[in-house]
């Protein structure tokens, strides 16, 4: 987050405290391993994407590779979670390549990336050889429109959508801190308009734009990926949420104004707070955001009975 904000610690605390504080990701802390080894995948490629045109591109592709690698052995459904992401790495990666003429296959690091990666892709391939009929079943017998099975619902794919997006409110964000944040936001816009203005200011905004855009598309993918399957499973959103923190540290670029960067980053400080007091019982809230949440509050309870 340093790179994509130019530098700007706040930025780059602004994206850990907004991560940290999402009733899901708090919710999901103690459960279900897979869920926590994808957010970990997207987050390498939104590393990568930072990096992209400042590393030689064979270092980049090679680690690209094996964070593809890395993404199918997490679970079968990771690369929707990160397609996007990755091919926006891979055309930068190139596209640096071939403007700098200089692509560092002979650096050691990337003869490493490559050594690692000639052992572990032969074994990811005999693994999805040997176990495709596993992992296609679910995706063609729980499309949209067929039964849903036990954790999902029939509908419609705008259905769907309509629920993963009010899902993804409800699960990142507590809704007065949803609701004060987009009116950040709209300020941090009509601010910029105001301020923005020659070349210059558009050429040191192209990087957030980048990045804006890129995550922008990478989670309308997921989630019609989502949207097309029955299955309703909230925690199916946690390898987005990079990619939301994203935006909402790049949100606090839209002007010079400090004070925005600020006001977010209280913003988020206080809905981790009430989050993680809500797990330990300073204070109680219910509902919870998130049913997570309930399962460690419940287990938390249980211990200090103890």
């Amino acid at each position: 987050m340093l790179e994509i904000g130019q530098g700007r610690r706040l930025v780059a605390m602004l994206a850990a405290v907004a991560t940290s504080s999402a009733p899901l990701f708090v919710g999901m802390s103690h459960l279900f391993l897979t869920e926590a080894f994808q957010l970990l995948g997207t987050a390498l490629f939104i590393y990568l994407l930072s990096r992209a045109d400042k590393l030689p591109p064979a270092l980049i592709l090679s680690q690209l590779l094996l964070a593809t690698l890395y993404t199918l052995v997490a679970k079968a459904s990771a690369p929707a979670y990160t397609v996007i992401l990755g091919l926006a790495v891979l055309s930068t990666a190139i596209r640096t390549g071939w403007r700098q003429r200089a692509w560092g296959w002979g650096d050691r690091r990337v003869l490493l990336n490559c050594l690692a990666a000639s052992v572990l892709t032969p074994l990811v391939l005999l693994w999805y050889h040997r176990n495709l009929d596993s992992v296609l079943t679910p995706f063609l017998k729980f499309r949209a429109g067929n039964a849903s099975g036990p954790w999902g619902k029939s509908d419609t794919v705008l259905g769907a959508l309509q629920y993963w997006l009010d899902t993804a409110c409800t699960s990142f964000f507590r809704l007065p801190v949803l609701f004060l944040y987009l009116v950040r936001v709209i300020c941090g816009v009509s601010w910029s308009r105001k301020e923005t203005s020659g070349r210059n200011a558009r050429d040191e905004n192209a990087l957030v734009r980048r990045f804006t855009t890129v995550c922008a598309v990478q989670i309308v993918v997921a989630l019609l990926f989502l949207s097309w399957n029955t299955v309703r499973l909230d925690r199916l959103l946690l390898p987005l949420w990079p990619c939301f923190a994203v935006l909402v540290a790049v949100s606090a670029l839209a002007t010079s104004k400090p004070i925005l960067a600020k006001s977010m980053f209280a913003l988020f400080a206080v809905q981790f707070a009430v989050v993680f007091g809500s797990v330990f019982g300073v204070p109680s809230l219910e509902p919870h955001a998130s049913w997570y949440v309930d399962v460690l509050v419940r287990e938390t309870t249980q211990v200090r009975a103890i």
